[in-house]
């Protein structure tokens, strides 16, 4: 099994962002589709893509 992130929409709500697990990309679509999503994009994902947070980098003042 491999992690997809897809862009879903159902219904009249805006597109929104899902990560799911399945053999191949067009496994992901299908069980999209079977939910009742309609699919605008799925790739492979990386692990934690959608749960990563940015954080600021700590910057250090010099003065010359």
């Amino acid at each position: 099994m491999r992690r997809f992130a897809a862009k879903a929409m159902r219904g009249r709500a805006g597109p929104f962002e899902l990560e799911l697990e399945a053999a191949d990309a067009n496994e992901a679509a299908n069980r999209l589709r079977a939910e009742g999503y309609t699919v605008l994009a799925i790739g492979a994902s990386a692990p934690g893509l959608l749960a990563r947070r940015r954080e600021a980098v700590p910057l250090v003042r010099c003065s010359q």
